[in-house]
């Protein structure tokens, strides 16, 4: 790219006043990226640079934690915007290279390694000397989530092309990836990566955020764009969200046949639908609980996730993704006694909600759940899969937003699934309980005086490879709600099964799914 660099490093925080980037400006800058994708995918491909000293490889967790950044160094502190960058060390597991731009319209400048941005905690620095080209593994942005206007981090680049946010209230949880390939397929998965990042400074706290990717990897390469705004009203009335605009064009370097759009990769380790062999205090321990998906013709399922004995892979929503309002990985208990974890804090992990713009091609969502024995792996990732294969040496572009939030995502009106948990009546035969709560927001006319539509309501549970009795409603005032509840005696191995609230031939609930493994 033909820019004039200036500045080697970064000697002293950049405190004053920049003019943020003029729109002609950014689209200049998202072209001379896609052109630079499209070069990358004509040529062979180079893997990133791991190599660090000695010294940073061999850290563990802890001690890679030691090494922090000087808060009072922050990039663009104080000024206008409200917003900071703090670039990451390399060290532990972290050890990629991934190039840090700055930019407004005067110019770029890119970040060049600087020791005396870090504090090592008892640890000796790398000689900047030596290492003058040792770089960053990724970056962290800080910003304002609410009225307190104080500058907090939300958004964290570092890994391959993940990327994890949060929104006022909630702690760092799932995160989301740039693009998945071959995630779950006997071949093996591959993990391209973010090998630049570019970050235009705004003028104000009230401009979004806007940031450009350069992706690579053996079998493709992507040039993205990314819109951030805090604090943005959230799906269903959510508050205080966190949105990030995606706009990504993907230059194959073999054919695709197998590639994940909006990735969402979270953990699911237990939870009241299956314990396993579990023996822990906790009641649950998991990022997120479900995957929520408004299917094509315009129905909302809930996928309970599970812990599986081996590798499942399940597929919803076959179709047009330009009829699908969205899909996303969700955190639904936040009450902490469903925990009781002192320190993780599970409860105030974030949902995050993808949805669609209408280019995206006909596909479906891809639910990827992998067996795990602990809490420090993540074991479930969800994207949508296009139909189609990517032809090596095409062009394909994608449009999404990803709302981080606490607040869950379903339809107005609808019966929303609260919780479910099962447990053993005999050998081979399972009691299911289904909590679903009336949201006060009802627009359609349903009745949601529970004592009095109780009577007016059929449960319908679909099990083909199972025997299922004793189906029934109930209300349960405990959660202002209804509880459905049934038996299931499995026939086969592998059951999936479904049920469904309907008042007067309507659905009026959520479809909730969960899929048993014998």
């Amino acid at each position: 790219m033909s820019y004039a660099l200036f500045g080697g490093g970064v000697a002293a925080p950049l405190t004053g006043f920049a003019a943020p980037v003029t729109t002609r400006r950014r689209e200049q800058l998202r072209e001379e990226m896609r052109q630079k994708a499209r070069q990358l995918a004509a040529e062979p491909f180079v893997a990133q640079d791991k190599s660090v000293p000695q010294e940073l490889a061999q850290l563990d967790y802890d001690a890679y934690r030691r090494i922090e950044f000087r808060n009072d160094r922050s990039l663009w502190r104080d000024s206008p915007s409200g917003y900071e960058v703090q670039p990451l060390h390399r060290g532990f597991i972290q050890t990629a290279k991934m190039k840090i731009y700055l930019l407004d319209e005067g110019g770029v400048q890119e970040l060049a390694y600087d020791p005396d941005l870090f504090e090592f905690n008892g640890m000796t620095p790398p000689s900047p000397a030596l290492h003058k080209d040792l770089g960053y593994s990724g970056v962290r942005l800080l910003g304002q989530l609410d009225d307190v206007k104080i500058a907090r981090e939300f958004l964290v680049f570092q890994g391959a092309s993940y990327f994890r946010a949060i929104s006022a209230g909630t702690a760092y949880g799932l995160s989301a990836r740039g693009l998945a390939v071959r995630t779950g397929n006997p071949a093996g998965e591959e993990f391209p990566a973010f090998t630049e990042l570019w970050i235009e400074r705004p003028a104000s706290a009230s401009d979004d955020l806007i940031m450009h990717a350069l992706l690579d990897g053996p079998s493709v390469t992507g040039a993205f764009m990314f819109t951030v705004r805090t604090g943005v009203d959230g799906p269903a009335g959510a508050s205080r969200a966190t949105r990030m605009g995606v706009n990504l064009s993907l230059f194959p370097r073999v054919d695709l046949d197998h590639i994940g759009i909006a990735p969402l990769t979270s953990m699911y380790w237990f939870g009241p639908l299956e314990r396993g062999s579990v023996d822990d205090y906790r009641r649950r321990v998991h990022d997120s609980d479900g995957l929520s998906i408004c299917t094509p013709d315009g129905e909302w399922q809930w996928r309970a996730l599970s812990n599986p004995a081996t590798l499942q892979v399940s597929s919803f929503g076959e179709g047009n993704a330009a009829l699908i309002k969205g899909f996303g990985l969700i955190q639904r208990e936040r009450n902490w006694k469903g925990y009781r974890d002192m320190g993780a804090d599970y409860h105030r992990r974030p949902s995050c909600w993808v949805i669609p713009h209408k280019e995206w091609p006909e596909g479906r969502v891809d639910l990827i759940e992998i067996p795990t024995d602990s809490e420090y792996h993540d074991n479930v990732v969800a994207y949508w899969r296009p139909r189609d294969v990517l032809p090596a040496g095409s062009e394909s572009t994608f449009g999404y937003d990803l709302v981080w939030s606490a607040e869950p995502s379903t339809g107005l009106g609808l019966l929303q699934v609260a919780a479910s948990a099962s447990g053993a009546v005999r050998q081979g035969l399972r009691q299911i309980v289904i909590d679903f709560t009336w949201p006060e927001a009802n627009e359609d006319g349903i009745n949601v005086e529970i004592t009095d539509a109780i009577g007016t309501l059929v449960a319908k549970v679909d099990a083909p490879n199972a025997r299922v009795e004793a189906i029934a409603l109930a209300a349960n005032p405990e959660m202002a709600g209804i509880r459905l509840s049934f038996l299931i005696e499995p026939t086969t191995q592998e059951c999936e099964v479904s049920a469904v609230i309907s008042q007067y031939n309507r659905q009026v609930s959520e479809t909730w799914i969960y899929r048993f493994q014998g």
